[in-house]
């Protein structure tokens, strides 16, 4: 979403919180720089709402030995 302020410069771009959430699961598999292009947001701007809101990118706690049974 996009915010007018009135002031100069580029208008300010919201995130909503949910849809990054959701985006950012681990079944998810897309990268920063996907999501953030999907959005129209760069991704620096992506990495500062996600630390603002504490959403991390999460990998699959499988060790090494259960990863090599699957594959």
């Amino acid at each position: 979403m996009v915010v007018h302020t009135g002031l100069p410069g580029q208008p300010r771009k919201r995130v909503d919180v949910t849809f990054l959430k959701e985006a950012m699961a681990p079944h998810c598999n897309i990268t920063l720089t996907k999501l953030a292009g999907a959005m129209g947001i760069h991704c620096n701007t992506l990495c500062y709402y996600m630390h603002t809101y504490g959403i991390t990118c999460e990998f699959s706690t499988l060790s090494d030995r259960d990863l090599d049974m699957l594959v």
